[in-house]
């Protein structure tokens, strides 16, 4: 009898062990599904916010627009700006890549009274099921005029470039006709 219990205590330790096992095999690809979908959400709304932000500064971007600190400074609460207006080289070997609202701010450039900026925005999600956890991390690279009365254009989508997908490391770039800004941010699982 004690041969016949000992095996039954394998077996019940073996289906302990390989069911959550292999339910698990499908959960990476679920997991992944549910971070994807809350990192797409979550870029939205990072990218609303960074518009409302920059659209709430007005004018003072563009008077601000010619000298880098200036611009820095105006941007701070819509932006990281550690590598505003820096070559790919200062890119790659930053120490800290400052990310206010999910976005750093790349360039500002004043072209007839505009301030043409280019703007890096990313967002994370993590999901865990079980001992199964998935992040991912979505970004996308982005231009957008500020006309001299504060007005603010569309933004438009820019590739974002290698030195600084390097640094970011996100799981994806995603082209910025893709990302749904309307989507709240609540909605999404974490």
């Amino acid at each position: 009898m004690p041969a016949a219990r000992d095996a039954r205590r394998w077996g019940l330790a073996l289906v302990v062990a390989l069911v959550p096992a292999l339910a698990g095999c499908n959960a990476d690809d679920t997991v992944l599904t549910r971070a994807r979908e809350g990192a797409e959400a979550g870029l939205g709304s990072q990218l609303a916010r960074t518009l409302e932000c920059l659209g709430n500064k007005g004018g003072r971007l563009p008077a601000a627009g010619a000298d880098t600190t200036a611009l820095a400074q105006e941007l701070a609460d819509c932006a990281g700006t550690t590598v505003l207006n820096a070559d790919d080289e200062a890119v790659r070997t930053v120490d800290f890549l400052s990310i206010i609202l999910g976005s750093v701010a790349l360039s500002g450039e004043v072209v007839d009274g505009d301030l043409h900026l280019r703007m890096y925005t990313q967002e994370s999600s993590v999901v865990q099921s079980g001992v199964t956890t998935g992040r991912v991390t979505l970004a996308t690279c982005w231009q957008v005029t500020i006309d001299g009365t504060g007005e603010l254009g569309q933004p438009s989508g820019v590739p974002c470039g290698d030195a600084l997908l390097e640094r970011a490391r996100p799981t994806e770039e995603v082209p910025l006709d893709q990302v749904d800004v309307s989507r709240p941010t609540e909605s999404v699982p974490r």
